[in-house]
C-alpha cells in the first residue's frame, strides 16, 4: 500500500512538473517571438527599456496578485533576507547588461553558441562547489542539446577578445542566476514565484531605468518616439509586459519545481524550437546544417528527460524498501540546487553545510565571490 501510494505521489508531481515546464515553454515562446514581431513591424529596439517595462507590469501583476486577488500571503522578511533579495536583483540586471553588451561584440550566431553552454556552466558549479554527483548518462545527455544549438546557430562567427570574454562571463552570469533563483524559492528564504517578482521587480526596474539613462538609450528612445509615437505602439510595448509578468512568474515556478540544471536545457530546446518556428513565420532559409542541428538538441532534450524521469523513478522505487522508508526525498524537493534535505539525523551536518554555502552565495559578499 505505501509503495502504491509513493508511486501516485509520484506520478501526480510528474505531471505538476511537465505543466510547469510547458506552461514556461509556451511564455518564453510567445515573448520572444512577439517581440521579434515589434521590431519588424515598428523598428522599436530598445532592449533595456523594453526590460525596464517588463519589470513594471511584473511588479504590478505580482502586486495585484498578492494584494488585490490575495493567491499568496506575503512572507515578511528580515534584514539579511531582504539584502539577499536586492542582490538577486542586482545579479538579475547584470545578466540583462552583460548580455546586451556582448551582442554589440559579437556575432549573434556566436552569442548563442556561447549561451549554449549555460548547461555545462551550471552543472560544473554544482559539482565544484556543492559536490553534487551525476551519472555518466546525465552528462551524455547534455551533450546532443548543446551540439545540436551550436550546429543550430551555425553561420556568420565574428568576434573580439573583449567580446568573447565578455559573453563567457555572460553564460556563467546566467547559470548563476538560474541556481539563485532556484535557492531563494527553496532555500531558507522559500518564497513564492509572485512574491519573489514582488520583492525583485521593482528594485530591478529602478536599476534598469538608471540603466537606460546612463548608457544613452532613453535619449535614442525619445528622438525615436518624436518621429514614430502611435498609441498601437503603446499598446504592443503593454501587452509585451504582459507577456513578459507570465514569463517570469512560469519561469520562477519551473525553476523552483524542475531545477536549475533542468531550466538551462529546457533553455536550450526553446532556442532551437524558436529558430525552428522563426524558419516558417519569417520565411527563413534553414540549410540541411540548421535542420540537422535542431534535430540532435530536441533529441538530446528528450534524452535528458528520460533519464532524469529514470533517475527518480529508480529513486522511489529504491524508496519504497520498509528498510529505507526514513530517508525517503519529496521529488520536488530533490533539486539541482545541491541542498539534499532528508529526514534522516545522520545528515545533520550536510543540513548545516548546504545552509552555510547558500547563505554565502545569497550574501552580496558570495556573489561578488
Amino acid at each position: 500500500v505505501v509503495s502504491t501510494q509513493r508511486h501516485d505521489s509520484y506520478n501526480a508531481n510528474m505531471v505538476h512538473l511537465i505543466v510547469s515546464m510547458s506552461a514556461w515553454m509556451a511564455a518564453n515562446l510567445s515573448i520572444t517571438l512577439y517581440s521579434k514581431l515589434i521590431f519588424s513591424n515598428y523598428r522599436f529596439s530598445f532592449p533595456i527599456f523594453i526590460t525596464f517595462v517588463h519589470c513594471v507590469v511584473s511588479a504590478l501583476g505580482a502586486f495585484f496578485c498578492i494584494h488585490v486577488l490575495q493567491l499568496v500571503r506575503p512572507k515578511q522578511l528580515s534584514r539579511p533576507q531582504k539584502m539577499a533579495t536586492i542582490s538577486f536583483s542586482f545579479l538579475y540586471t547584470i545578466n540583462i547588461v552583460v548580455s546586451n553588451v556582448s551582442l554589440k561584440m559579437v556575432s549573434v550566431s556566436f552569442h548563442q553558441i556561447m549561451r549554449s553552454l549555460v548547461p555545462v556552466a551550471t552543472i560544473f558549479m554544482f559539482v565544484v562547489w556543492w559536490r553534487r554527483t551525476y551519472p555518466l548518462r546525465t552528462w551524455l545527455s547534455i551533450i546532443p542539446v548543446v551540439v545540436g544549438v551550436i550546429l543550430t546557430s551555425a553561420g556568420d562567427l565574428n568576434w573580439t577578445a573583449v567580446g568573447f570574454a565578455t559573453t563567457f562571463a555572460g553564460a556563467w552570469l546566467s547559470a548563476i542566476k538560474g541556481i539563485v533563483t532556484n535557492i531563494v524559492q527553496v532555500g531558507d528564504l522559500k518564497l513564492h514565484p509572485l512574491d519573489l517578482l514582488n520583492w525583485m521587480a521593482p528594485l530591478a526596474a529602478v536599476q534598469l531605468i538608471v540603466l537606460c539613462l546612463y548608457s544613452g538609450e532613453w535619449y535614442a528612445l525619445r528622438k525615436f518616439w518624436a518621429d514614430n509615437s502611435s498609441t498601437e505602439l503603446v499598446w504592443a510595448i503593454l501587452f509585451n509586459g504582459v507577456i513578459a509578468f507570465c514569463v517570469n512568474v512560469t519561469s520562477f515556478s519551473a525553476n523552483r519545481d524542475c531545477g536549475a540544471l533542468a531550466m538551462t536545457i529546457a533553455g536550450n530546446v526553446k532556442q532551437v524550437v524558436t529558430v525552428l518556428i522563426s524558419f516558417v513565420l519569417f520565411n527563413i532559409e534553414a540549410t540541411s546544417l540548421n535542420l540537422f542541428g535542431i534535430f540532435v538538441c530536441l533529441a538530446g532534450g528528450a534524452l535528458y528527460s528520460w533519464v532524469e524521469l529514470d533517475e527518480k523513478s529508480k529513486a522511489v522505487s529504491s524508496s519504497s524498501h520498509p528498510l529505507q522508508h526514513h530517508s525517503v526525498k519529496p521529488l520536488l524537493t530533490e533539486l539541482e540546487e545541491g541542498t539534499n534535505r532528508t529526514s534522516s539525523s545522520s545528515n545533520g551536518h550536510k543540513h548545516a553545510a548546504a545552509r552555510e554555502e547558500e547563505a554565502y552565495l545569497l550574501s552580496p559578499v558570495g556573489k561578488t565571490a
